[in-house]
């Protein structure tokens, strides 16, 4: 991921460090998947700011967006890119919001060799603004 600058006021400027996305596919019982089949991708938000203690910013994001992309591997199913709004409004400190996308294998996919290397199966990006009405100022 990139770093871009931000129009948070400070000291909530690298606010956006808090966020963390990962994957997991899920519903997959074969070691092998054919050119044409389809799977499920659960993509989980994760809200990691620390918002304890006396120093501790409590950080809230709002509008999470979730962009998913196929590679040459995969693709959604529903279109590439397909463009998810997250069910949580907010996710404070310690929060997750998960979503599944259906995605459909391009080529075979699995096998010994996949086993040795990881399949880079989507590219994905959460999108999201910091909710300055939820999130109270620094003392």
């Amino acid at each position: 991921m990139r770093e871009t600058p931000s129009r948070a006021p400070e000291p909530y400027a690298g606010a956006w460090k808090a966020l963390r996305l990962s994957s997991a596919l899920v519903g997959v019982t074969a070691s092998r998947l054919s050119a044409g089949e389809t799977f499920r991708i659960r993509f989980t938000v994760t809200n990691q700011a620390d918002g304890d203690g006396p120093d501790a910013l409590r950080v809230v994001f709002g509008r999470l967006t979730l962009r998913v992309k196929g590679t040459e591997r995969a693709t959604p199913v529903a279109g590439d890119p397909q463009l998810l709004r997250l069910s949580e409004p907010h996710l404070s400190p310690g929060e997750s919001s998960a979503v599944e996308v259906e995605m459909r294998a391009l080529r075979s996919l699995g096998g010994l060799g996949d086993l040795v290397t990881a399949e880079h199966l989507a590219t994905a990006l959460v999108a999201g603004v910091l909710d300055l009405r939820l999130t109270p100022p620094p003392a």
